[in-house]
């Protein structure tokens, strides 16, 4: 048990110092970025029209950032993969077609944003390549653009226009949330490009179950501000964070790394994370 309890805690500060190196990376990534693309041809976009349709802001249409540029990101992020990977096998198959030109970047971005499952599974194939893995790498190449395309239109998004269970800008489905219990409302959270957006605290993000006596509250075994909101009918969980409980508004990113714990308390109760990869389960 002992053996068990410092494997994990050893996996638990790998995985904040990763995602610590890549957060410092992927800063200086969006200042690149900045300086190489113009944003503002993100105004052809007809933002009112997608929102009243319900359509995701970005698609693969809005794909402003060239290949040499998303190069420049997996350039920056390689080494610390190469560091902290897991799957040491599939990253050097990865870097071998990636050497040889024989992966489009652009296509793995343009996969991230339109979450085709199909089009992952033939990547996949194509290269030998766990779908999984192929996924991560196009989302840590996708965030620095992604989140940048939400600060820029934060401000039109901030009236409260988007009341949906996914991201307005990517399309994601949430990571955590903010509860403002006195509005009836939570504050979601996307983990792929950093946007927040409200919606109802009675309804699951994941299948807009609106039955509350199957959901589920998981609290840490600890004080904290932290639960776990669990859907019995899905068996998809959202983490919470009560703001009755805080005192400054809170960071999601650096939240959502300090609460990796009680995501585990959730996995051990038979729930999981929602992934797109999983929606067919819910259609």
């Amino acid at each position: 048990m002992i053996y068990d309890t410092r494997e994990r805690q050893h996996w638990y500060d790998n995985f904040l110092r990763f995602h610590e190196d890549l957060l410092n990376i992927q800063v200086k990534n969006m200042q690149h970025l900045i300086a190489v693309i113009s944003f503002r041809n993100l105004n052809k976009i007809d933002l009112d029209s997608r929102i009243q349709n319900g359509g995701q802001i970005i698609t693969s249409g809005e794909i402003l950032i060239d290949e040499k540029d998303l190069e420049h990101i997996f350039d920056s992020i390689l080494p610390v993969l190469r560091r902290y990977s897991q799957n040491k096998k599939a990253l050097s198959a990865f870097e071998d077609f990636y050497d040889k030109r024989k992966i489009s970047l652009t296509e793995m971005i343009e996969n991230v944003v339109t979450r085709d499952i199909t089009k992952w599974n033939e990547m996949s194939q194509r290269y030998s390549i766990p779908e999984n893995f192929l996924i991560g790498i196009g989302e840590y190449i996708a965030m620095p653009y992604l989140e940048l395309c939400s600060e820029y239109f934060n401000k039109r998004l901030k009236n409260g226009s988007w009341l949906r269970p996914s991201c307005p800008i990517c399309g994601s489905s949430p990571s955590m949330a903010l509860l403002q219990e006195d509005l009836n409302e939570r504050i979601l959270w996307c983990h792929l490009c950093d946007t927040e957006w409200r919606f109802s605290d009675k309804v699951c993000p994941f299948c807009e179950n609106q039955d509350l006596s199957s959901i589920k509250h998981i609290f840490p075994p600890v004080n904290s501000p932290h639960r776990i909101d669990a859907c019995d009918k899905c068996g998809y969980f959202l983490k919470i964070i009560d703001d009755q409980l805080i005192t400054k508004y809170p960071k999601f990113v650096i939240e959502n790394l300090r609460t990796i714990k009680l995501e585990q308390i959730a996995i051990n109760k038979g729930y999981k994370p929602f992934h797109f990869m999983d929606k067919n389960a819910l259609s």
